[in-house]
């Protein structure tokens, strides 16, 4: 917007510079050497091919070429052999996982949880999305919008492993803590992260006070916040084709074992009730111990696993009832159905046991009942403010008018191209990886606390 500061005006692509006696036609060279000139400084002599070559190979997957690959170079005097040795390292798989590096950092992707415990996490199939969408290329735009709203662009599985862009905020396990002031604070980590990685600003300033330097009020920070507060975090698992086809395989057989177990059973839920009624405390010390604690729990507490533990114990029992002193043709009769039920029993451990590990993530998804926002007074979540509505910053561009907008329209406005900070925050950001600092060195912080770009007409260009 017109008067705003240099980072959130409009980007204009700038003319190319003339440079008198440019050793190279590309864009970039004639913008660094214009103000080479200006400043009376003469380029660095250009590098030797073997330099080049290393420099490029550890650029782009993060090792050194191999002496068979700096010979090839050398040997290679056509035209364009330079290009070759790049597009060879675009296609290798170790570009996405040197890149993918990078973004996983601005991510703060971690495998295990944080604070005092710090639990591992499974996560790491958003990791391999991160490295393959590097691999295929995928557009930025499109990069951008599966991670932050993936779950609502589409039902496809990649989609949704995407958001784990956002599931890995800090995560505490200790016992006794207040549950809602943690997801708060995940969704307070959410909307900083998005700040920082994509409009480069330091938007977690705005949590307790409106920002101090920078034109974004308390207010608009809940109304960021409102986006991703109505988020669910489940974890889903990921099985392949051939994974599903095998544990349908198995349920199968195990429904078939137990269809036959119950054909024989001569137990039920009333007897079950009478058998743990009539137990007396020598019987409860013959037991083991995780039954006794089992026992000790009132029946509608106790876990689906506890309960089938108990019931498999209670069944035993009665079988064993029944093969007390009997005319012989009884007692036999109930020995074969207790041998039987074992052997079922054993039968169905094992299919369990052989079913696949399946891998499994976290992702995030939208609720169907919305969340209420509100300004927390002073960043304290237990004081709660003015309502808001999900919203944007109104020192950029303003998002399209929409009753309820979610965040896939907040996906949406930060890859406009209307938006100018995701374009010089993204590029100088790449910028900065390959050269060590970037056009404008404050990465994180494009506001009026960070640093001028060094060179702004080539990151307007690049941009």
């Amino acid at each position: 917007k017109k008067g705003a500061h240099w980072a959130c005006q409009s980007i204009q692509r700038p003319a190319l510079p003339s440079v008198k006696g440019a050793p190279s036609n590309n864009p970039i060279d004639r913008f660094i050497l214009a103000m080479l000139q200006e400043k009376g400084i003469k380029p660095s002599p250009r590098a030797d091919r073997v330099t080049l070559i290393r420099r490029v190979t550890f650029d782009l997957i993060g090792l050194p070429p191999t002496p068979a690959e700096v010979q090839a170079f050398l040997a290679d005097t056509r035209p364009g052999a330079f290009s070759r040795v790049v597009e060879r390292l675009l296609a290798s798989p170790a570009y996405g996982e040197k890149w993918g590096r990078h973004w996983l950092d601005a991510a703060r992707y971690a495998d295990s949880n944080g604070f005092t415990i710090d639990g591992s996490r499974s996560i790491w199939p958003y990791r391999d999305w991160v490295i393959q969408s590097l691999n295929r290329d995928l557009p930025f735009d499109q990069f951008a919008i599966q991670q932050l709203a993936g779950d609502l662009l589409s039902k496809n599985r990649e989609h949704l492993v995407a958001t784990g862009f956002h599931r890995n905020t800090l995560f505490n396990q200790e016992g006794g803590i207040d549950r809602e002031q943690f997801r708060v604070e995940f969704v307070t980590d959410r909307v900083s992260t998005t700040g920082t990685v994509f409009l480069g600003l330091t938007v977690g300033c705005a949590q307790c006070h409106d920002h101090k330097f920078d034109p974004i009020s308390q207010r608009e920070f809940y109304q960021l916040f409102a986006f991703f507060n109505n988020v669910d975090e489940p974890r889903v698992s990921l099985p392949s084709e051939a994974q599903k086809r095998k544990i349908a395989e198995i349920q199968k057989k195990i429904a078939l074992l137990e269809k036959q177990k119950k054909s024989l059973d001569l137990t039920s839920a009333k007897g079950q009730q009478q058998w743990e009624k009539n137990l007396s405390l020598d019987d409860r010390e013959m037991l083991s111990q995780d039954l006794r604690i089992i026992l000790n729990l009132a029946p509608n507490s106790r876990s689906r696993k506890q309960q089938q533990r108990l019931t498999q114990v209670y069944q035993q029992n009665d079988l064993i009832k029944h093969l007390t002193p009997q005319p012989t043709f009884v007692q036999l009769a109930h020995l074969k159905i207790f041998l039987f039920r074992n052997s079922v029993n054993k039968r169905i451990d094992a299919l369990k046991k052989s079913q696949p590990s399946i891998p499994s993530t976290l992702v995030m998804r939208e609720r169907s009942r919305p969340r209420m926002t509100h300004v927390h007074i002073k960043g304290d979540f237990t004081r709660k403010g003015a309502k808001v509505s999900p919203g944007t910053l109104s020192v950029l561009h303003s998002m399209p008018k929409k009753k309820d907008p979610n965040r896939l329209d907040l996906a949406r406005w930060m890859v406009d191209e209307k938006n100018p900070l995701t374009a010089r925050v993204t590029i100088n950001r790449i910028w900065q990886r390959y050269f060590g600092f970037g056009l404008v060195e404050t990465e994180n912080d494009f506001g009026t606390q960070g640093t001028r770009p060094s060179h702004p007409k080539l990151l307007d260009w690049l941009a």
